[in-house]
């Protein structure tokens, strides 16, 4: 039962979404083509504090994200680390590793692989019980990136994964890690594949995601130079939701080369994953099978023009590849196989295959094509291909069969040649938008979808079900007696042709406003239909109407403190974005004191007897080391008698890698007050400490704020404060992708509906991108609150809806029943 696979993988991770929203980025992922997708497991995130039984529910549910991979007939390539990297704090690596100070991270310690083992022990089964055949689970990675000297360690760890019971392979990220294959240097003998292929990298604090092109492209090099399989790496946007990220990274975790965006919507690369990855899955059988091809007439009559030429070849079909060094303009290419001869259209952006020699069916040979072909799909009762080519250029397709096959379509651009038993197609693709059916009966029936090229976005391979050609994004599909497709209409007035080839005997839509035109091609099995839609777009919304609480009860003299830890001295913190430290000690008189941090991370506020004392700069470390130091002093007016000092730290999230070799986690990555601590000189006495700050449980004194244009400011306050805001959502048919766009805020934490929502900082672009508010959450009351902790306080800030992610979605229902004829036109108006 075992069949070779090109495994086209992309990464989604599951702890960047709802869980509510994992089916739908992983439908949209198998639409894109990939057959497998790639997601890392942090450490930190399953076991936050040692000894605990591993974190399994809610966004961290991995069994549940891997049962939905195998619903939806997708593999999985899961990275177990224990450093998976993956733009998370400490690289997944959970903070009480650096409890123990002779504990060294990602070296053949025994401290450590005691405690790698302790987690493995416990994650393993839910992997095991999913490896394939039976499950998704076809690769497992270990570690991320390990570029120091011990290679003991990765012995060690594979061994540990090996022992356990795991038959699929057990990989490194070191299988060629690269932004494209431009320098790509390969033998067939060897493996070619990459677990991390990145053109672009993530989007940092501060920066705007730029347009990115030619991911399609870099696939189709990878190819054509012999790619066995890759991992397109942040495939899946997502946002920092149930950790923290790295200090390098914002809430959102996006690249220029994602396809999903972070709430759902496609980018442009979208449709270029797609058209790379269905052409590799066509000639799969080929791609698995190939090795390098040399000479070929046709690879020379490029080659003496001039142009880049390669190509591969299974000993039977030859797939060959070109594009031109500079300039634009059509190559002329003469087959002596065939005798035929064909212009083929050349740039120096992508290459153009042709393919020689490819079996169809058991009698029928795809001898030439200069055609581009986009998907190869075997209906019950025919083959259906589907192929493309640019506007105002003539595309040649040669079938060799043993007999002159009937033609049912498209005749006028066929032709029968006796003598070299093949059927010759020239079609002239002459218009923007042009589309045409060619029908053969072969040893059996060949269905020809000729597409102008800028169509090939808007083709979708419907498993079961069919083709659909016409909508920009779809969604859920289902078989059986009617065929029904979700369509998600963008926010606006759409007048759209839409054309479904469907896999059964259907002739007909069931009716439905806005839908029109509908007329069914018996003889192609072609559906044709018109759309005529216009959908609302939700309004932006207003937050004019904000309310604030300076209440930090954990910052005042009386709150009860005794169920936190005690510690002679200030230890560092764990897995929170924000932590507490309270200190009680006595003062023979009133006095003014200082207090002096040596070393802290990565902002700390000061209370003294409930008061705000003051607040030191912020320190996002980017991607280093915090073994530097980061000092701070206050003043403090201390009063004769009892005094309690709190002290609130920040945890932008540290990552550090090259650094991270052999020595204690602390020094790299080690968060809270890192030094020593001194009030005039010397401790001040016993500390007791804890990780948190959430406004659930507190009881708040709301004050309303005026943010009306033209208010005077408000008294500056503490710079820690609450501000909490409602909206509601116009109620519509939409499914809305919100976004939160802050003003007046300078940095902190937001809250939706109870719920962690990400960091915000108005540094660089952030404030003109907005911050996600994930769909799943939304209610039709909600509530919106803010922790600002850098003294600013908001004003015309905005709930807006995004145009890509935002959509409607609308269900169109193909049945066996012709439509009546007589079916009136309409406006839909949802």
């Amino acid at each position: 039962g075992e069949r070779r696979l090109l495994l086209r993988c992309g990464g989604v991770h599951y702890f960047r979404l709802a869980p509510e929203e994992w089916r739908d980025r992983l439908l949209q992922t198998r639409l894109a083509g990939f057959n497998a997708l790639e997601t890392p497991v942090p450490w930190n995130l399953h076991q936050p504090t040692r000894d605990a039984e591993l974190v399994l529910d809610g966004a961290a549910d991995l069994g549940r994200f891997l049962d939905l991979c195998r619903d939806l007939k997708l593999l999985a390539l899961v990275r177990i680390g224990p450093y998976v990297n993956a733009g998370v704090t400490s690289g997944g690596l959970p903070a009480w590793l650096a409890d123990d100070p002779k504990l060294l991270i990602r070296a053949a310690d025994e401290r450590y692989l005691r405690a790698v083992h302790g987690y493995w022990a416990k994650l393993l089964p839910i992997l095991l019980a999913r490896q394939a055949p039976a499950g998704p689970v076809a690769l497992v990675q270990i570690e991320d990136h390990y570029r120091g000297p011990d290679d003991r360690y990765l012995l060690r760890l594979y061994d540990e994964v090996k022992n356990s019971g795991f038959r699929v392979p057990i990989v490194l990220s070191e299988l060629h890690p690269c932004k494209d294959f431009q320098q790509a240097r390969t033998t067939d003998t060897a493996l070619f594949a990459t677990t991390e292929l990145m053109p672009a990298g993530p989007v940092a604090w501060g920066e705007r995601s730029k347009a990115f092109e030619g991911l399609g492209q870099i696939l189709i090099e990878g190819l054509a130079r012999g790619l066995d399989g890759f991992n397109h790496s942040m495939w899946a946007a997502g946002t920092n939701l149930a950790l923290l990220p790295a200090s390098s990274f914002p809430t959102r975790h996006e690249a220029p080369t994602s396809g999903l965006l972070e709430g759902g919507g496609l980018s442009p690369v979208f449709a270029e994953a797609k058209s790379a990855n269905l052409f590799a899955q066509a000639f799969e059988s080929v791609f698995t099978q190939a090795t390098t091809l040399s000479a070929h007439p046709l690879l020379d009559q490029g080659r003496r023009a001039g142009l880049v030429a390669y190509g591969r070849t299974d000993g039977q079909t030859a797939l060959l590849f070109l594009k031109r060094r500079y300039g634009e303009g059509a190559l002329a290419l003469a087959d002596p196989a065939t005798g035929e001869t064909a212009a083929l259209a050349t740039n120096p952006r992508e290459l153009r295959h042709v393919v020689v020699s490819y079996p169809l069916t058991p009698k029928t040979t795809l001898a030439l094509s200069t055609a581009q072909v986009l998907t190869i799909q075997p209906y019950p009762d025919k083959r259906v291909l589907v192929v493309h080519a640019p506007e105002k250029t003539e595309a040649v397709m040669v079938f060799r069969t043993p007999k002159a096959p009937a033609v049912r379509a498209g005749a006028d651009a066929l032709a029968w040649n006796e003598k070299a038993q093949q059927l010759t197609l020239r079609w002239k693709c002459s218009a923007k938008g042009e589309r045409r059916d060619f029908l053969l009966d072969a040893d059996v029936p060949i269905h020809v979808i000729a597409l102008e090229e800028s169509q090939v976005g808007q083709a979708w391979v419907l498993d079961g079900a069919g083709i659909l050609i016409g909508p920009a994004r779809i969604g859920e599909w289902a078989t059986g007696d009617k065929t029904s497709v979700e369509l998600r209409m963008p926010t606006r007035r759409v007048r759209q042709a839409v054309t479904f080839y469907p896999t059964a005997p259907l002739r007909g839509v069931a009716k439905a406003a806005g839908v029109s035109d509908v007329q069914c091609d018996e003889t192609a099995r072609r559906i044709d239909l018109r759309l005529d839609l216009e959908v609302m777009e939700p309004l932006t919304l207003f937050l004019r109407k904000w309310e604030t609480a300076d209440d930090l009860a954990e910052a005042t003299p009386d709150f009860a403190d005794t169920a936190w830890r005690d510690t002679l001295r200030p230890l560092p913190l764990g897995e929170g974005r924000h932590g507490w430290y309270r200190c009680r000690f006595q003062a023979a008189k009133a006095a003014t004191r200082k207090l002096s941090l040596e070393s802290i991370a990565d902002a700390a506020t000061v209370y003294l007897n409930g008061q705000c004392i003051g607040q030191s700069t912020t320190k996002r470390l980017m991607d280093g080391p915090r073994a530097f130091p980061h000092p701070a002093q206050f003043d403090l007016p201390v009063k004769a008698g009892d005094n309690v000092l709190a002290i609130l730290l920040k945890n932008w999230g540290c990552y550090s890698n090259a650094l991270s070799y052999g020595v204690p986690l602390a020094p790299a990555s080690a968060w809270g007050i890192l030094g020593g601590l001194a009030l005039d000189g010397q401790p001040p006495g016993r500390w007791r400490q804890h990780e948190g700050l959430e406004p659930a449980g507190q009881s708040f004194a709301w004050k309303p704020v005026d943010t009306a244009p033209g208010a005077k400011p408000a008294a500056k306050g503490a710079p820690v404060r609450w501000f909490r805001a409602t909206f509601a959502p116009r109620k519509q048919a939409v499914q809305p992708a919100a976004r939160l766009h802050l003003k007046g805020v300078s940095y902190g934490a937001f809250w939706l509906n109870g719920r962690f929502a990400g960091l915000y900082s108005q540094a660089g672009a952030e404030s003109g991108l907005g911050y996600r508010l994930p769909t799943p959450w939304l209610r039709d009351q909600n509530e919106l609150i803010l922790l600002e902790e850098g003294g600013q306080e908001p004003t015309e800030c905005e709930v807006r809806f995004d145009r890509n992610d935002t959509y409607l979605p609308f269900t169109l229902e193909f049945t066996a029943e012709p439509t009546p004829a007589a079916a009136p036109k309409a406006k839909g108006r949802p």
